[in-house]
Formats: C-alpha cells, sequence, structure tokens
C-alpha cells in the first residue's frame, strides 16, 4: 500500500462541536450565509441559508461546516472532493445523538467522496440510508480522502459489488462511535461481492467502540465459484486497527463463503477487545471445492493478524470446513504460507461450529480458551461460564468462570476488584482477564460501576448454553 497517512497532521473531529459553538455565536473568526468573500472557515445552514445539503457542499470552501437542522433529508450527495464537516445543528431534537437523516432516493449513492488532497471530510451524528447502487458503494463512497465517521449510523443500504454500507479506497478511515447494520450486497454477479458492512482496499482503517452487525451477503451468480469475501468488513491491501467494537450476525450466502463475519486479503488486522458472534457462512454450492471457508474470520497471504482480548462465539459454517480459518492456499490443503502470521492472546473462542478451530501449526497462542488441546502458554480448554442475558455487554464472564486472572499475566485489567464502586460479589483480580471485557482495555467498566457503585447482577444470569444451528435451513 503506497498511501500514507499522518493522522497526526489531520484536523481532528473531536474539535468540531466547539468550533460550530463559535460559529453559531457569530464570533468573528468565522462567517455564515450564503453570499460571503471571506477565507475564513464559514458556517453553512441547511436549510436556513441552502435548501439541501447538496447546494451547501457545492458551495463550501476547504474547511468549512455544513450545519443541518434535524430531520429527514431525501437526496443524494456528490462531489464532496474538499476538507468539510457536516454535523446536526444543535438545538431542539439534536440530542437524540443522530438526528440528522440522510436518506438516498434509492438510485445511487447516498454520500460520494471523491479525493481530497489535504484535510479530512468529518461526518457527525448522521444517519446514512436508503441508498442503492450496482458499480459502487450504497450508502458512503470514498476514493483517495481521509474520512471520520463519529456517532453514525449507516444501515440499510444496498450494493451489488462492493460495500454495502461503506466503500473506501486508497483512503484513511476513521469510525468512532458508529453502528454499520442491516446493509446489503444483492443481485446477479459472476465475481466477488466484498464487504456488506464495509469495504477497504488499499487504506488505513481504524475502527473504535461501533458495531458491524446484521449485514449481509445474497448473490445469485451467473459463473461458478462466486465468493463472498467478509458480510461484515472486507479489507484488502489495509492497515485495519480494530478495538473495543462488534461483528455479530453477519450472514454470507453465496457458492463460496470466505469470512462471513471478516476477510482480511494483505497487509495487517489487529483487533483488541472486539467480540465476534454469531456470524453465518452459508453455501449455495456444497460441493467440496466450494465448502464456506469460515464464518468468523479469514486471513489471506500475506497478512500479520493479531486478536487480543477477543471474544469468539456461536459462528456457524455449513460446511466441515469450520467457522475459523487463517487460510492461504486451499487448493495445496495449506492453512497458512511463510508470508502470514496469526497471534491469539487473551481470546476466548468457544461454541463455533461445525469445526471449532482451523487454524496454522506455527500460530502464537497464549493464555486462551479454546477447544481442544492447543499448545502455548497459559492456554485452557472448557466452558468459559459466559453470561447469556446481558444486552449492554453480551457474554460478561460469570463468577467462577476459568478465564477470569487468566490472561497474560504481564497484563493487568484496566479496572477490576481493587476499584472502591467494584461490587464486592464478583470477585476479579489485577491480573488480565480473557475475552473482550478483559485486559488493558476493559475500561468499558467505568461505564457500568458508574458513580454510585454495583454492576447488573451478573450472577443471576444463566450461563451461555452449547448450542448447535442448522444453517442449512436458515
Amino acid at each position: 500500500m503506497d498511501r500514507t497517512i499522518d493522522w497526526g497532521s489531520i484536523r481532528c473531529a473531536r474539535s468540531v462541536p466547539l468550533m460550530v459553538g463559535a460559529l453559531l455565536l457569530g464570533l468573528p473568526a468565522f462567517s455564515s450565509g450564503a453570499a460571503t468573500n471571506s477565507a475564513s472557515p464559514r458556517l453553512r445552514r441547511v436549510p436556513q441559508d441552502y435548501q439541501t445539503i447538496q447546494s451547501a457542499v457545492t458551495a463550501a470552501s476547504a474547511g468549512d461546516v455544513v450545519a443541518i437542522l434535524p430531520g429527514t433529508y431525501v437526496e443524494d450527495v456528490a462531489g464532496i472532493d474538499l476538507p468539510l464537516t457536516l454535523l446536526p445543528q444543535p438545538g431542539p431534537g439534536a440530542e437524540t445523538g443522530r438526528p440528522v437523516t440522510i436518506r438516498g432516493t434509492g438510485s445511487c449513492t447516498v454520500l460520494t467522496i471523491d479525493p481530497v488532497d489535504e484535510g479530512e471530510v468529518a461526518l457527525i451524528g448522521l444517519r446514512i440510508t436508503g441508498g442503492h447502487s450496482k458499480w459502487s458503494a450504497g450508502g458512503i463512497d470514498c476514493r483517495g480522502a481521509a474520512l471520520t465517521l463519529r456517532r453514525c449510523s449507516v444501515d440499510a443500504n444496498r450494493s451489488s459489488l462492493g460495500g454495502g454500507g461503506i466503500k473506501v479506497v486508497d483512503a484513511a478511515l476513521e469510525i468512532e462511535d458508529c453502528e454499520i447494520t442491516n446493509n446489503e450486497l444483492r443481485g446477479l454477479w459472476d465475481s466477488s461481492a466484498r464487504g456488506a458492512g464495509v469495504y477497504a482496499s488499499s487504506s488505513i482503517v481504524r475502527i473504535r467502540r461501533s458495531s458491524v452487525d446484521g449485514n449481509s451477503i445474497e448473490i445469485r451468480q451467473v459463473a461458478d465459484g462466486v465468493e463472498t469475501l467478509g458480510a461484515g468488513l472486507c479489507a484488502v491491501d489495509c492497515e485495519l486497527d480494530v478495538r473495543e467494537s462488534s461483528f455479530s450476525h453477519n450472514v454470507g450466502r453465496t457458492d463460496v463463503v470466505r469470512g462471513a463475519g471478516v476477510h482480511v486479503d494483505g497487509g495487517s488486522a489487529s483487533f483488541h477487545d472486539v467480540r465476534i458472534d454469531w456470524n453465518i457462512a452459508r453455501a449455495t454450492n456444497t460441493a467440496e471445492n466450494t465448502a464456506p471457508d469460515g464464518s468468523v474470520l479469514r486471513f489471506w497471504s500475506p497478512c500479520r493478524a493479531e486478536l487480543a482480548h477477543c471474544t469468539v462465539v456461536g459462528n456457524r459454517a455449513s460446511s466441515p470446513t469450520g467457522s475459523w480459518v487463517a487460510a492461504t492456499d486451499r487448493s495445496a490443503g495449506q492453512l497458512l504460507d511463510g508470508d502470514t502470521s496469526l497471534r491469539l492472546v487473551g481470546t476466548i473462542v468457544w461454541n463455533n461450529g461445525p469445526k471449532m478451530v482451523q487454524g496454522p501449526d506455527d500460530a502464537i497462542i497464549g493464555w486462551s480458551l479454546l477447544p481442544g488441546v492447543h499448545v502455548g502458554p497459559g492456554n485452557i480448554t472448557g466452558d468459559p461460564r459466559l453470561a447469556s442475558g446481558a444486552r449492554a455487554l453480551p457474554y460478561l464472564l460469570l463468577p467462577g468462570s476459568p478465564c477470569i486472572d487468566a490472561g497474560p499475566p504481564a497484563r493487568q485489567d484496566a479496572i477490576f476488584d481493587s476499584h472502591p464502586r467494584w461490587p464486592e460479589d464478583i470477585p476479579n483480580g489485577a491480573r488480565a482477564d480473557m475475552g473482550a471485557y478483559g485486559g488493558p482495555g476493559n475500561d468499558i467498566w467505568r461505564a457500568l460501576i458508574g458513580e454510585s457503585g454495583g454492576v447488573p447482577p451478573i450472577f443471576l444470569l444463566e450461563p451461555l448454553p452449547f448450542q448447535m444451528v442448522d444453517v442449512e435451513n436458515m
């Protein structure tokens, strides 16, 4: 990947609300309205100054802010080729979190971002929905730009090729506190269908505290061997870094299913404190050479992959090929070649099927719970005792879980029972736990403990049962 992004040189989207407040107060450094020759960043209000988002974007200069009154706008916005910020206007309705809905017309991509030489395009507090495109993404299509999404929802968009929700090429994509859900790839095709939720190529991708859930691919092929590559996320030749996020209930249904949750082809991939559960790989052609190639994750050479403190539960495939694959060349009977590496630390892999784990002989696996016996320090097997009823944080460790205080001994949980508000009935020492809620990244517990103390009564929850699913009839 030739493109290099200096994230430190890009204007940070976190400062935008403060700038918008100054704009709305009319401070002298900024201007507003539809007519001015000032080179200062300007506030362009929709619909007060511009009737449509597109007209505001067309009139904008580099660094401007398009502030949108809460409501639903039915339009497709194209030609964003300057660093801009799109966000809701403060005021009534803004407290809903995503008060502005940009609903596509159903005939093309909702938001199209063209190459931007310097600076970034920031989307904050928006819902992007209703896009439908055959040749590009349904929701957001970005090429050659730095794009940040914060507190956004990208849902119910459709494409026939790649990136039902989001597609980025030769770009830098940062997703924070977002939901990428229920996007689809549908139609007739004769090659690969990539990334119903997110498709990234030759890009730097960072995902934080976000969910990529319920996305699906179902392609009726016009040629043999049509592939599904990552119904949730497909990353090709990317630098991928995912933390405190989830990939759940993504489904691939085509001739060949390769990584219904996540497919990584080349580059590097790092997953920390990530939940990957109930992704389904269902091959429509059950011939031996077109069996699903994994419903969880698939790493294709050359690739460097790491999973640290993740929870991988309940994923299913319609073939004995398995639910966990790190592969390069199926025809040669290999799972990993010399250019690909896999490192698994502090991770729970449980209740996946039909074949629980299919991985490389030279993978580095330590302080993890997996089915069967795996050589490596601190690995265990058995029931992890995961809670089944915690909606906010699925698969919490129940008291007595063998995964508590069983992670890498050199690592500590950020939050554990020495915290003054930690509940006494849930013992948890300083040593890192296994799974998505353990280790240095488990600050999520701060939100649960709160100021007054106490957490949901997880000791009353039922353990998650071992379940098998009839994938063929799904």
